[in-house]
């Protein structure tokens, strides 16, 4: 096996030989590549190799190629002198221009044939909301696990999030008795007004990390309800998201037997303008989700925020 010449106690070098040894029991034009650029530390290169389904025949040399042109694509530990969290931001900030844009298009041009057809489907999927709906809404209110503007670091269970600071948005401040009514935590403290969210990453590759955001301790509380009351919904309709990881499997194992492909899309979940459901969905099904939603969105280290409104 070729040696690898790095720290031998470093993350990277552990990855690196592993990378190594796959490349060499492979032993294929693209693996020998990378398994030299590995041994001189030629890391731009290494992750700007791609590899393009069409110039094969066989999906196993394919499968093979794949695999070792991105083994350590995801790996943080690269020294590519890159700022991964500044990228991270430019891409936040290009999402949302994007999504600026598909605004403007939707709210200010004709409504395209599609449009009618999908207001149809949700229209006949969610129904009226009606008081049921709200009751639902209203009992089934809860924290997630993750981290919110109040709760930060490794104190993210629910009772961190009841002692701490209950932040939320200005637009849910009028409704908060209402939303808190009968729980044993309501008088506990007064609520604390936050503009939005606040945008954080995590380790997504070498060249960037991933944007995330940290919503308003409050207003998630009522997204996780709202969003149930969706999933509901749609179980009616036989998509039931509690169990689609199961079903996408099934698919997917039968993908070459009956022709299926899927498609990962760039920055999807990122891409989901305002406009879009200010269109589709029922009049008051949105100003609930509107409600509940952070307008800005904290990017620290840059002085100002950014308007989500997109």
């Amino acid at each position: 096996m070729s040696e690898v010449n790095l720290d031998s106690t470093s993350e990277l070098t552990l990855e690196a030989t592993f990378t190594s040894a796959i490349a060499e029991a492979l032993d294929t034009p693209r693996s020998l590549t990378v398994a030299l650029l590995i041994k001189y530390e030629e890391w731009q290169q290494l992750i700007g190799l791609r590899v393009n389904a069409e110039n094969y025949q066989d999906i196993g040399n394919f499968a093979d190629d794949y695999l070792i042109s991105n083994m350590l694509r995801k790996s943080p530990n690269l020294p590519l002198g890159v700022d991964r969290y500044a990228r991270a931001v430019e891409a936040f900030a290009a999402s949302e221009t994007r999504c600026k844009s598909a605004n403007d298009r939707l709210l200010e041009r004709a409504e395209p044939e599609w449009m009618h057809h999908y207001r149809s489907v949700i229209y006949r999927i969610l129904g009226p909301l009606n008081n049921a709906d709200v009751r639902f809404v209203q009992d089934n209110m809860r924290f997630g696990p993750g981290a919110t503007t109040g709760v930060r670091g490794v104190g993210s269970t629910a009772s961190d999030k009841i002692i701490a600071e209950m932040h939320l948005t200005d637009k849910l401040y009028p409704f908060y008795r209402s939303i808190l009514q009968g729980r044993w935590w309501e008088h506990q403290r007064k609520p604390v007004v936050v503009r939005g969210g606040e945008f954080f990453t995590v380790p997504k590759d070498a060249e960037i990390d991933r944007g995330c955001c940290k919503g308003a301790t409050l207003n998630l509380y009522c997204q996780l309800s709202y969003g149930a009351l969706i999933r509901k919904k749609l179980r009616k309709f036989g998509l039931d998201l509690d169990t689609q990881a199961e079903t996408n499997r099934f698919l997917a194992s039968k993908a070459q037997e009956w022709g299926l492909v899927t498609i990962d899309l760039k920055d999807a979940s990122n891409s989901v303008c305002w406009a879009l459901p200010f269109k589709v969905f029922p009049p008051r099904w949105f100003e609930m989700m509107d409600l509940f939603r952070e307008d800005f969105v904290k990017i620290p280290g840059i002085a100002s925020e950014s308007n989500t409104s997109s």
